[in-house]
């Protein structure tokens, strides 16, 4: 017997499995699957919405499907909100930013990193920081802004001394 609310987790976890095992081909199809249960009336299941969401969004970016990324985690970031969830608001700004900066929307992912980057500094989370000024630092040079990418750039490093 099929138990929708078992097979959504299944789903979940077996798009994300294809995802680490750097399948994204393979990701798409049970990720849908899972998003499309976690959101029914039904078999409704926020955190798997979310987590469905931000790895379609992956999926797509991996793809080059970047519109579609952006979708997904804008999808993923209102629902973080919702939630409250403000570590994982900042980690889907992230992952959002890279995807605008695929689209030429630099001054938005810049803006982006920027908020990500200050829920992870609030927490201390030095590698989250480190990874999100260095991706700034890219961001800022393709905005044309060198010396402000290279202090970026050099601020990310020197949080390891």
């Amino acid at each position: 017997m099929d138990v929708p609310h078992e097979r959504r987790d299944v789903a979940l976890t077996t798009g994300v499995a294809a995802l680490d095992a750097d399948r994204p081909d393979l990701a798409e199809q049970p990720l849908l699957e899972s998003l499309s249960l976690a959101v029914s009336d039904e078999w409704g299941d926020a955190e798997i919405e979310l987590s469905a969401r931000q790895a379609l969004g992956t999926v797509y970016r991996r793809t080059g499907r970047y519109v579609e990324a952006i979708d997904q985690y804008q999808a993923a970031l209102r629902l973080a909100k919702r939630l409250r969830d403000e570590l994982e608001v900042a980690e889907i700004r992230g992952r959002l930013a890279i995807a605008l900066r695929y689209v030429d929307e630099l001054d938005q992912a810049a803006a982006e990193y920027g908020q990500a980057l200050t829920t992870f500094r609030r927490y201390d989370l030095r590698y989250q920081v480190a990874v999100n000024q260095m991706n700034l630092a890219s961001t800022l040079f393709l905005l044309g802004r060198p010396e402000e990418a290279l202090d970026a750039a050099l601020n990310a490093l020197a949080l390891f001394d």
